[in-house]
């Protein structure tokens, strides 16, 4: 074999691995459709004529399933999910804070909500969408 074939082989070994990695990477990608984001903040807005319990969860609902379109893998659940992506939300620890109590809301029936908290909760939701749509 002579030089030149061996160089020519492990260039195509090169461009090869280089498009497989390229390839991975692209379809691994997270990222947000801003469209996707204004349309699922203006839902979330929408939420506020709701009872406050209930606007919560729904908004909730809907930043969820929102933004589990970043991920091509269409079976992650959303607590792996949030883990991800929370670490890149405006004010991560606020927009915890509003999802426990979210999960009380739907998980324990004396637990009440505030017009006040469910407002704020749908501005933490929108700006975590705003956020990672960027």
């Amino acid at each position: 074999m002579t030089i030149e074939t061996t160089l020519l082989y492990l260039l195509l070994s090169i461009i090869i691995t280089l498009t497989i990695i390229f390839s991975y990477i692209e379809l691994n990608k997270k990222e947000l459709d801003s469209k996707l984001a204004i349309d699922a903040s203006n839902k979330i807005q929408k939420t506020s004529n709701l009872d406050p319990s209930l606007s919560l969860i729904e908004s909730h609902k809907i930043l969820t399933n929102t933004l589990k379109t970043m991920f091509r893998n269409k079976k992650i659940n959303s607590a792996k999910m949030l883990n991800k992506v929370s670490k890149k939300f405006k004010d991560e620890k606020e927009f915890w804070f509003y999802h426990r109590m979210r999960n009380k809301a739907a998980h324990e029936d004396d637990f009440k909500v505030t017009k006040d908290d469910a407002a704020k909760a749908r501005k933490v939701f929108s700006d975590a969408l705003k956020t990672i749509a960027l």
